[in-house]
Parts: C-alpha cells; sequence; structure tokens
C-alpha cells in the first residue's frame, strides 16, 4: 500500500487579514451606531406623537369649555364673569 500524502499551504498574509479584520469591525461599529441613532429617532417620533395625541386632547376640552361659555353667555347666564372668561379664552 502506498502512503500517500496530501499538504496544502495557504499563503495567508496576517497583516492582511488583520487588517481586513480591522475594517469589518469599523463597519459594524458605524452600522451600530446608524442603527442606534435610528432607534432612538423612532422613540423621539413616538414620544412626539405622545405628545400630539395629548395636546389635541387638551385642545379639544378647551373648546369643549369655550363653546359652554359661549352658549351660557347667548342665553344671559352668568353675567360679567362668564363674560370675562369667555373673552379670556
Amino acid at each position: 500500500m502506498d502512503n500517500t500524502s496530501i499538504a496544502i499551504n495557504l499563503g495567508l498574509d496576517v497583516a492582511a487579514v488583520k487588517a481586513g479584520l480591522k475594517d469589518v469591525m469599523a463597519q459594524f461599529a458605524s452600522m451600530s451606531s446608524e442603527m442606534n441613532a435610528t432607534l432612538a429617532d423612532i422613540q423621539g417620533f413616538n414620544d412626539l406623537q405622545a405628545a400630539i395625541a395629548a395636546t389635541g386632547e387638551a385642545l379639544q376640552g378647551a373648546a369643549s369649555d369655550m363653546d359652554a361659555l359661549a352658549e351660557a353667555i347667548r342665553q344671559g347666564a352668568g353675567g360679567e364673569a362668564i363674560a370675562a372668561d369667555f373673552q379670556a379664552a
């Protein structure tokens, strides 16, 4: 029986491999930073959307109060204090 051996030599440039790995790590860090910025933007958008909803609800409440004051003034109820509140609104 013949003892056959196979040898494979890989000519790797260790410096090039390290430089390539360093580039990959830099790209990963950049992508991670961009992803974190995007996630922060999404959270900021969600916070803004909630604030807008709360402002809308407050505006609806103020409009209802103003409508009630206007109706009271039209009907002559409440006198000068209601008229002053209406003008202030």
